[in-house]
């Protein structure tokens, strides 16, 4: 995954456009705490996402993510009735959106489907 890589100005740019309002993951980070340290956490966020790119691989605790059922309709006692909704790690939801936002097709596809 050598051939991505992401910059620290376009990453201040994405982290000021992040709903402030989503909850948060198993990380325990806010969106707002993101969105409002943009300033500080670049820079940090910035080597920690290109090593990642780098080496291939995603740190262990973005891999866990919070999972509750939402009853949709109909017997509550039946577990087809319910949906599941994961919330994974804030983190890892970033660099998707990252770079999801490099368009449809390229290099990184692969490197989501692991993810």
């Amino acid at each position: 995954m050598s051939d991505i890589t992401l910059n620290e100005q376009g990453l201040k740019k994405l982290l000021s456009n992040i709903n402030p309002h989503k909850a948060s993951g198993p990380d325990g980070i806010h969106a707002k705490i993101l969105k409002e340290c943009k300033d500080q956490i670049a820079q940090i966020l910035f080597i920690i996402f290109n090593k990642s790119l780098s080496e291939g691989k995603l740190p262990n605790d973005w891999k866990h993510a919070n999972v509750c059922p939402l009853f949709k309709k109909g017997d509550k006692h039946y577990a087809i009735n319910y949906r599941l909704i994961k919330k994974a790690n804030q983190l890892l939801g970033f660099l998707r959106r990252n770079l999801k936002t490099r368009g449809p097709k390229g290099p990184w596809v692969a490197y989501l489907r692991k993810m």
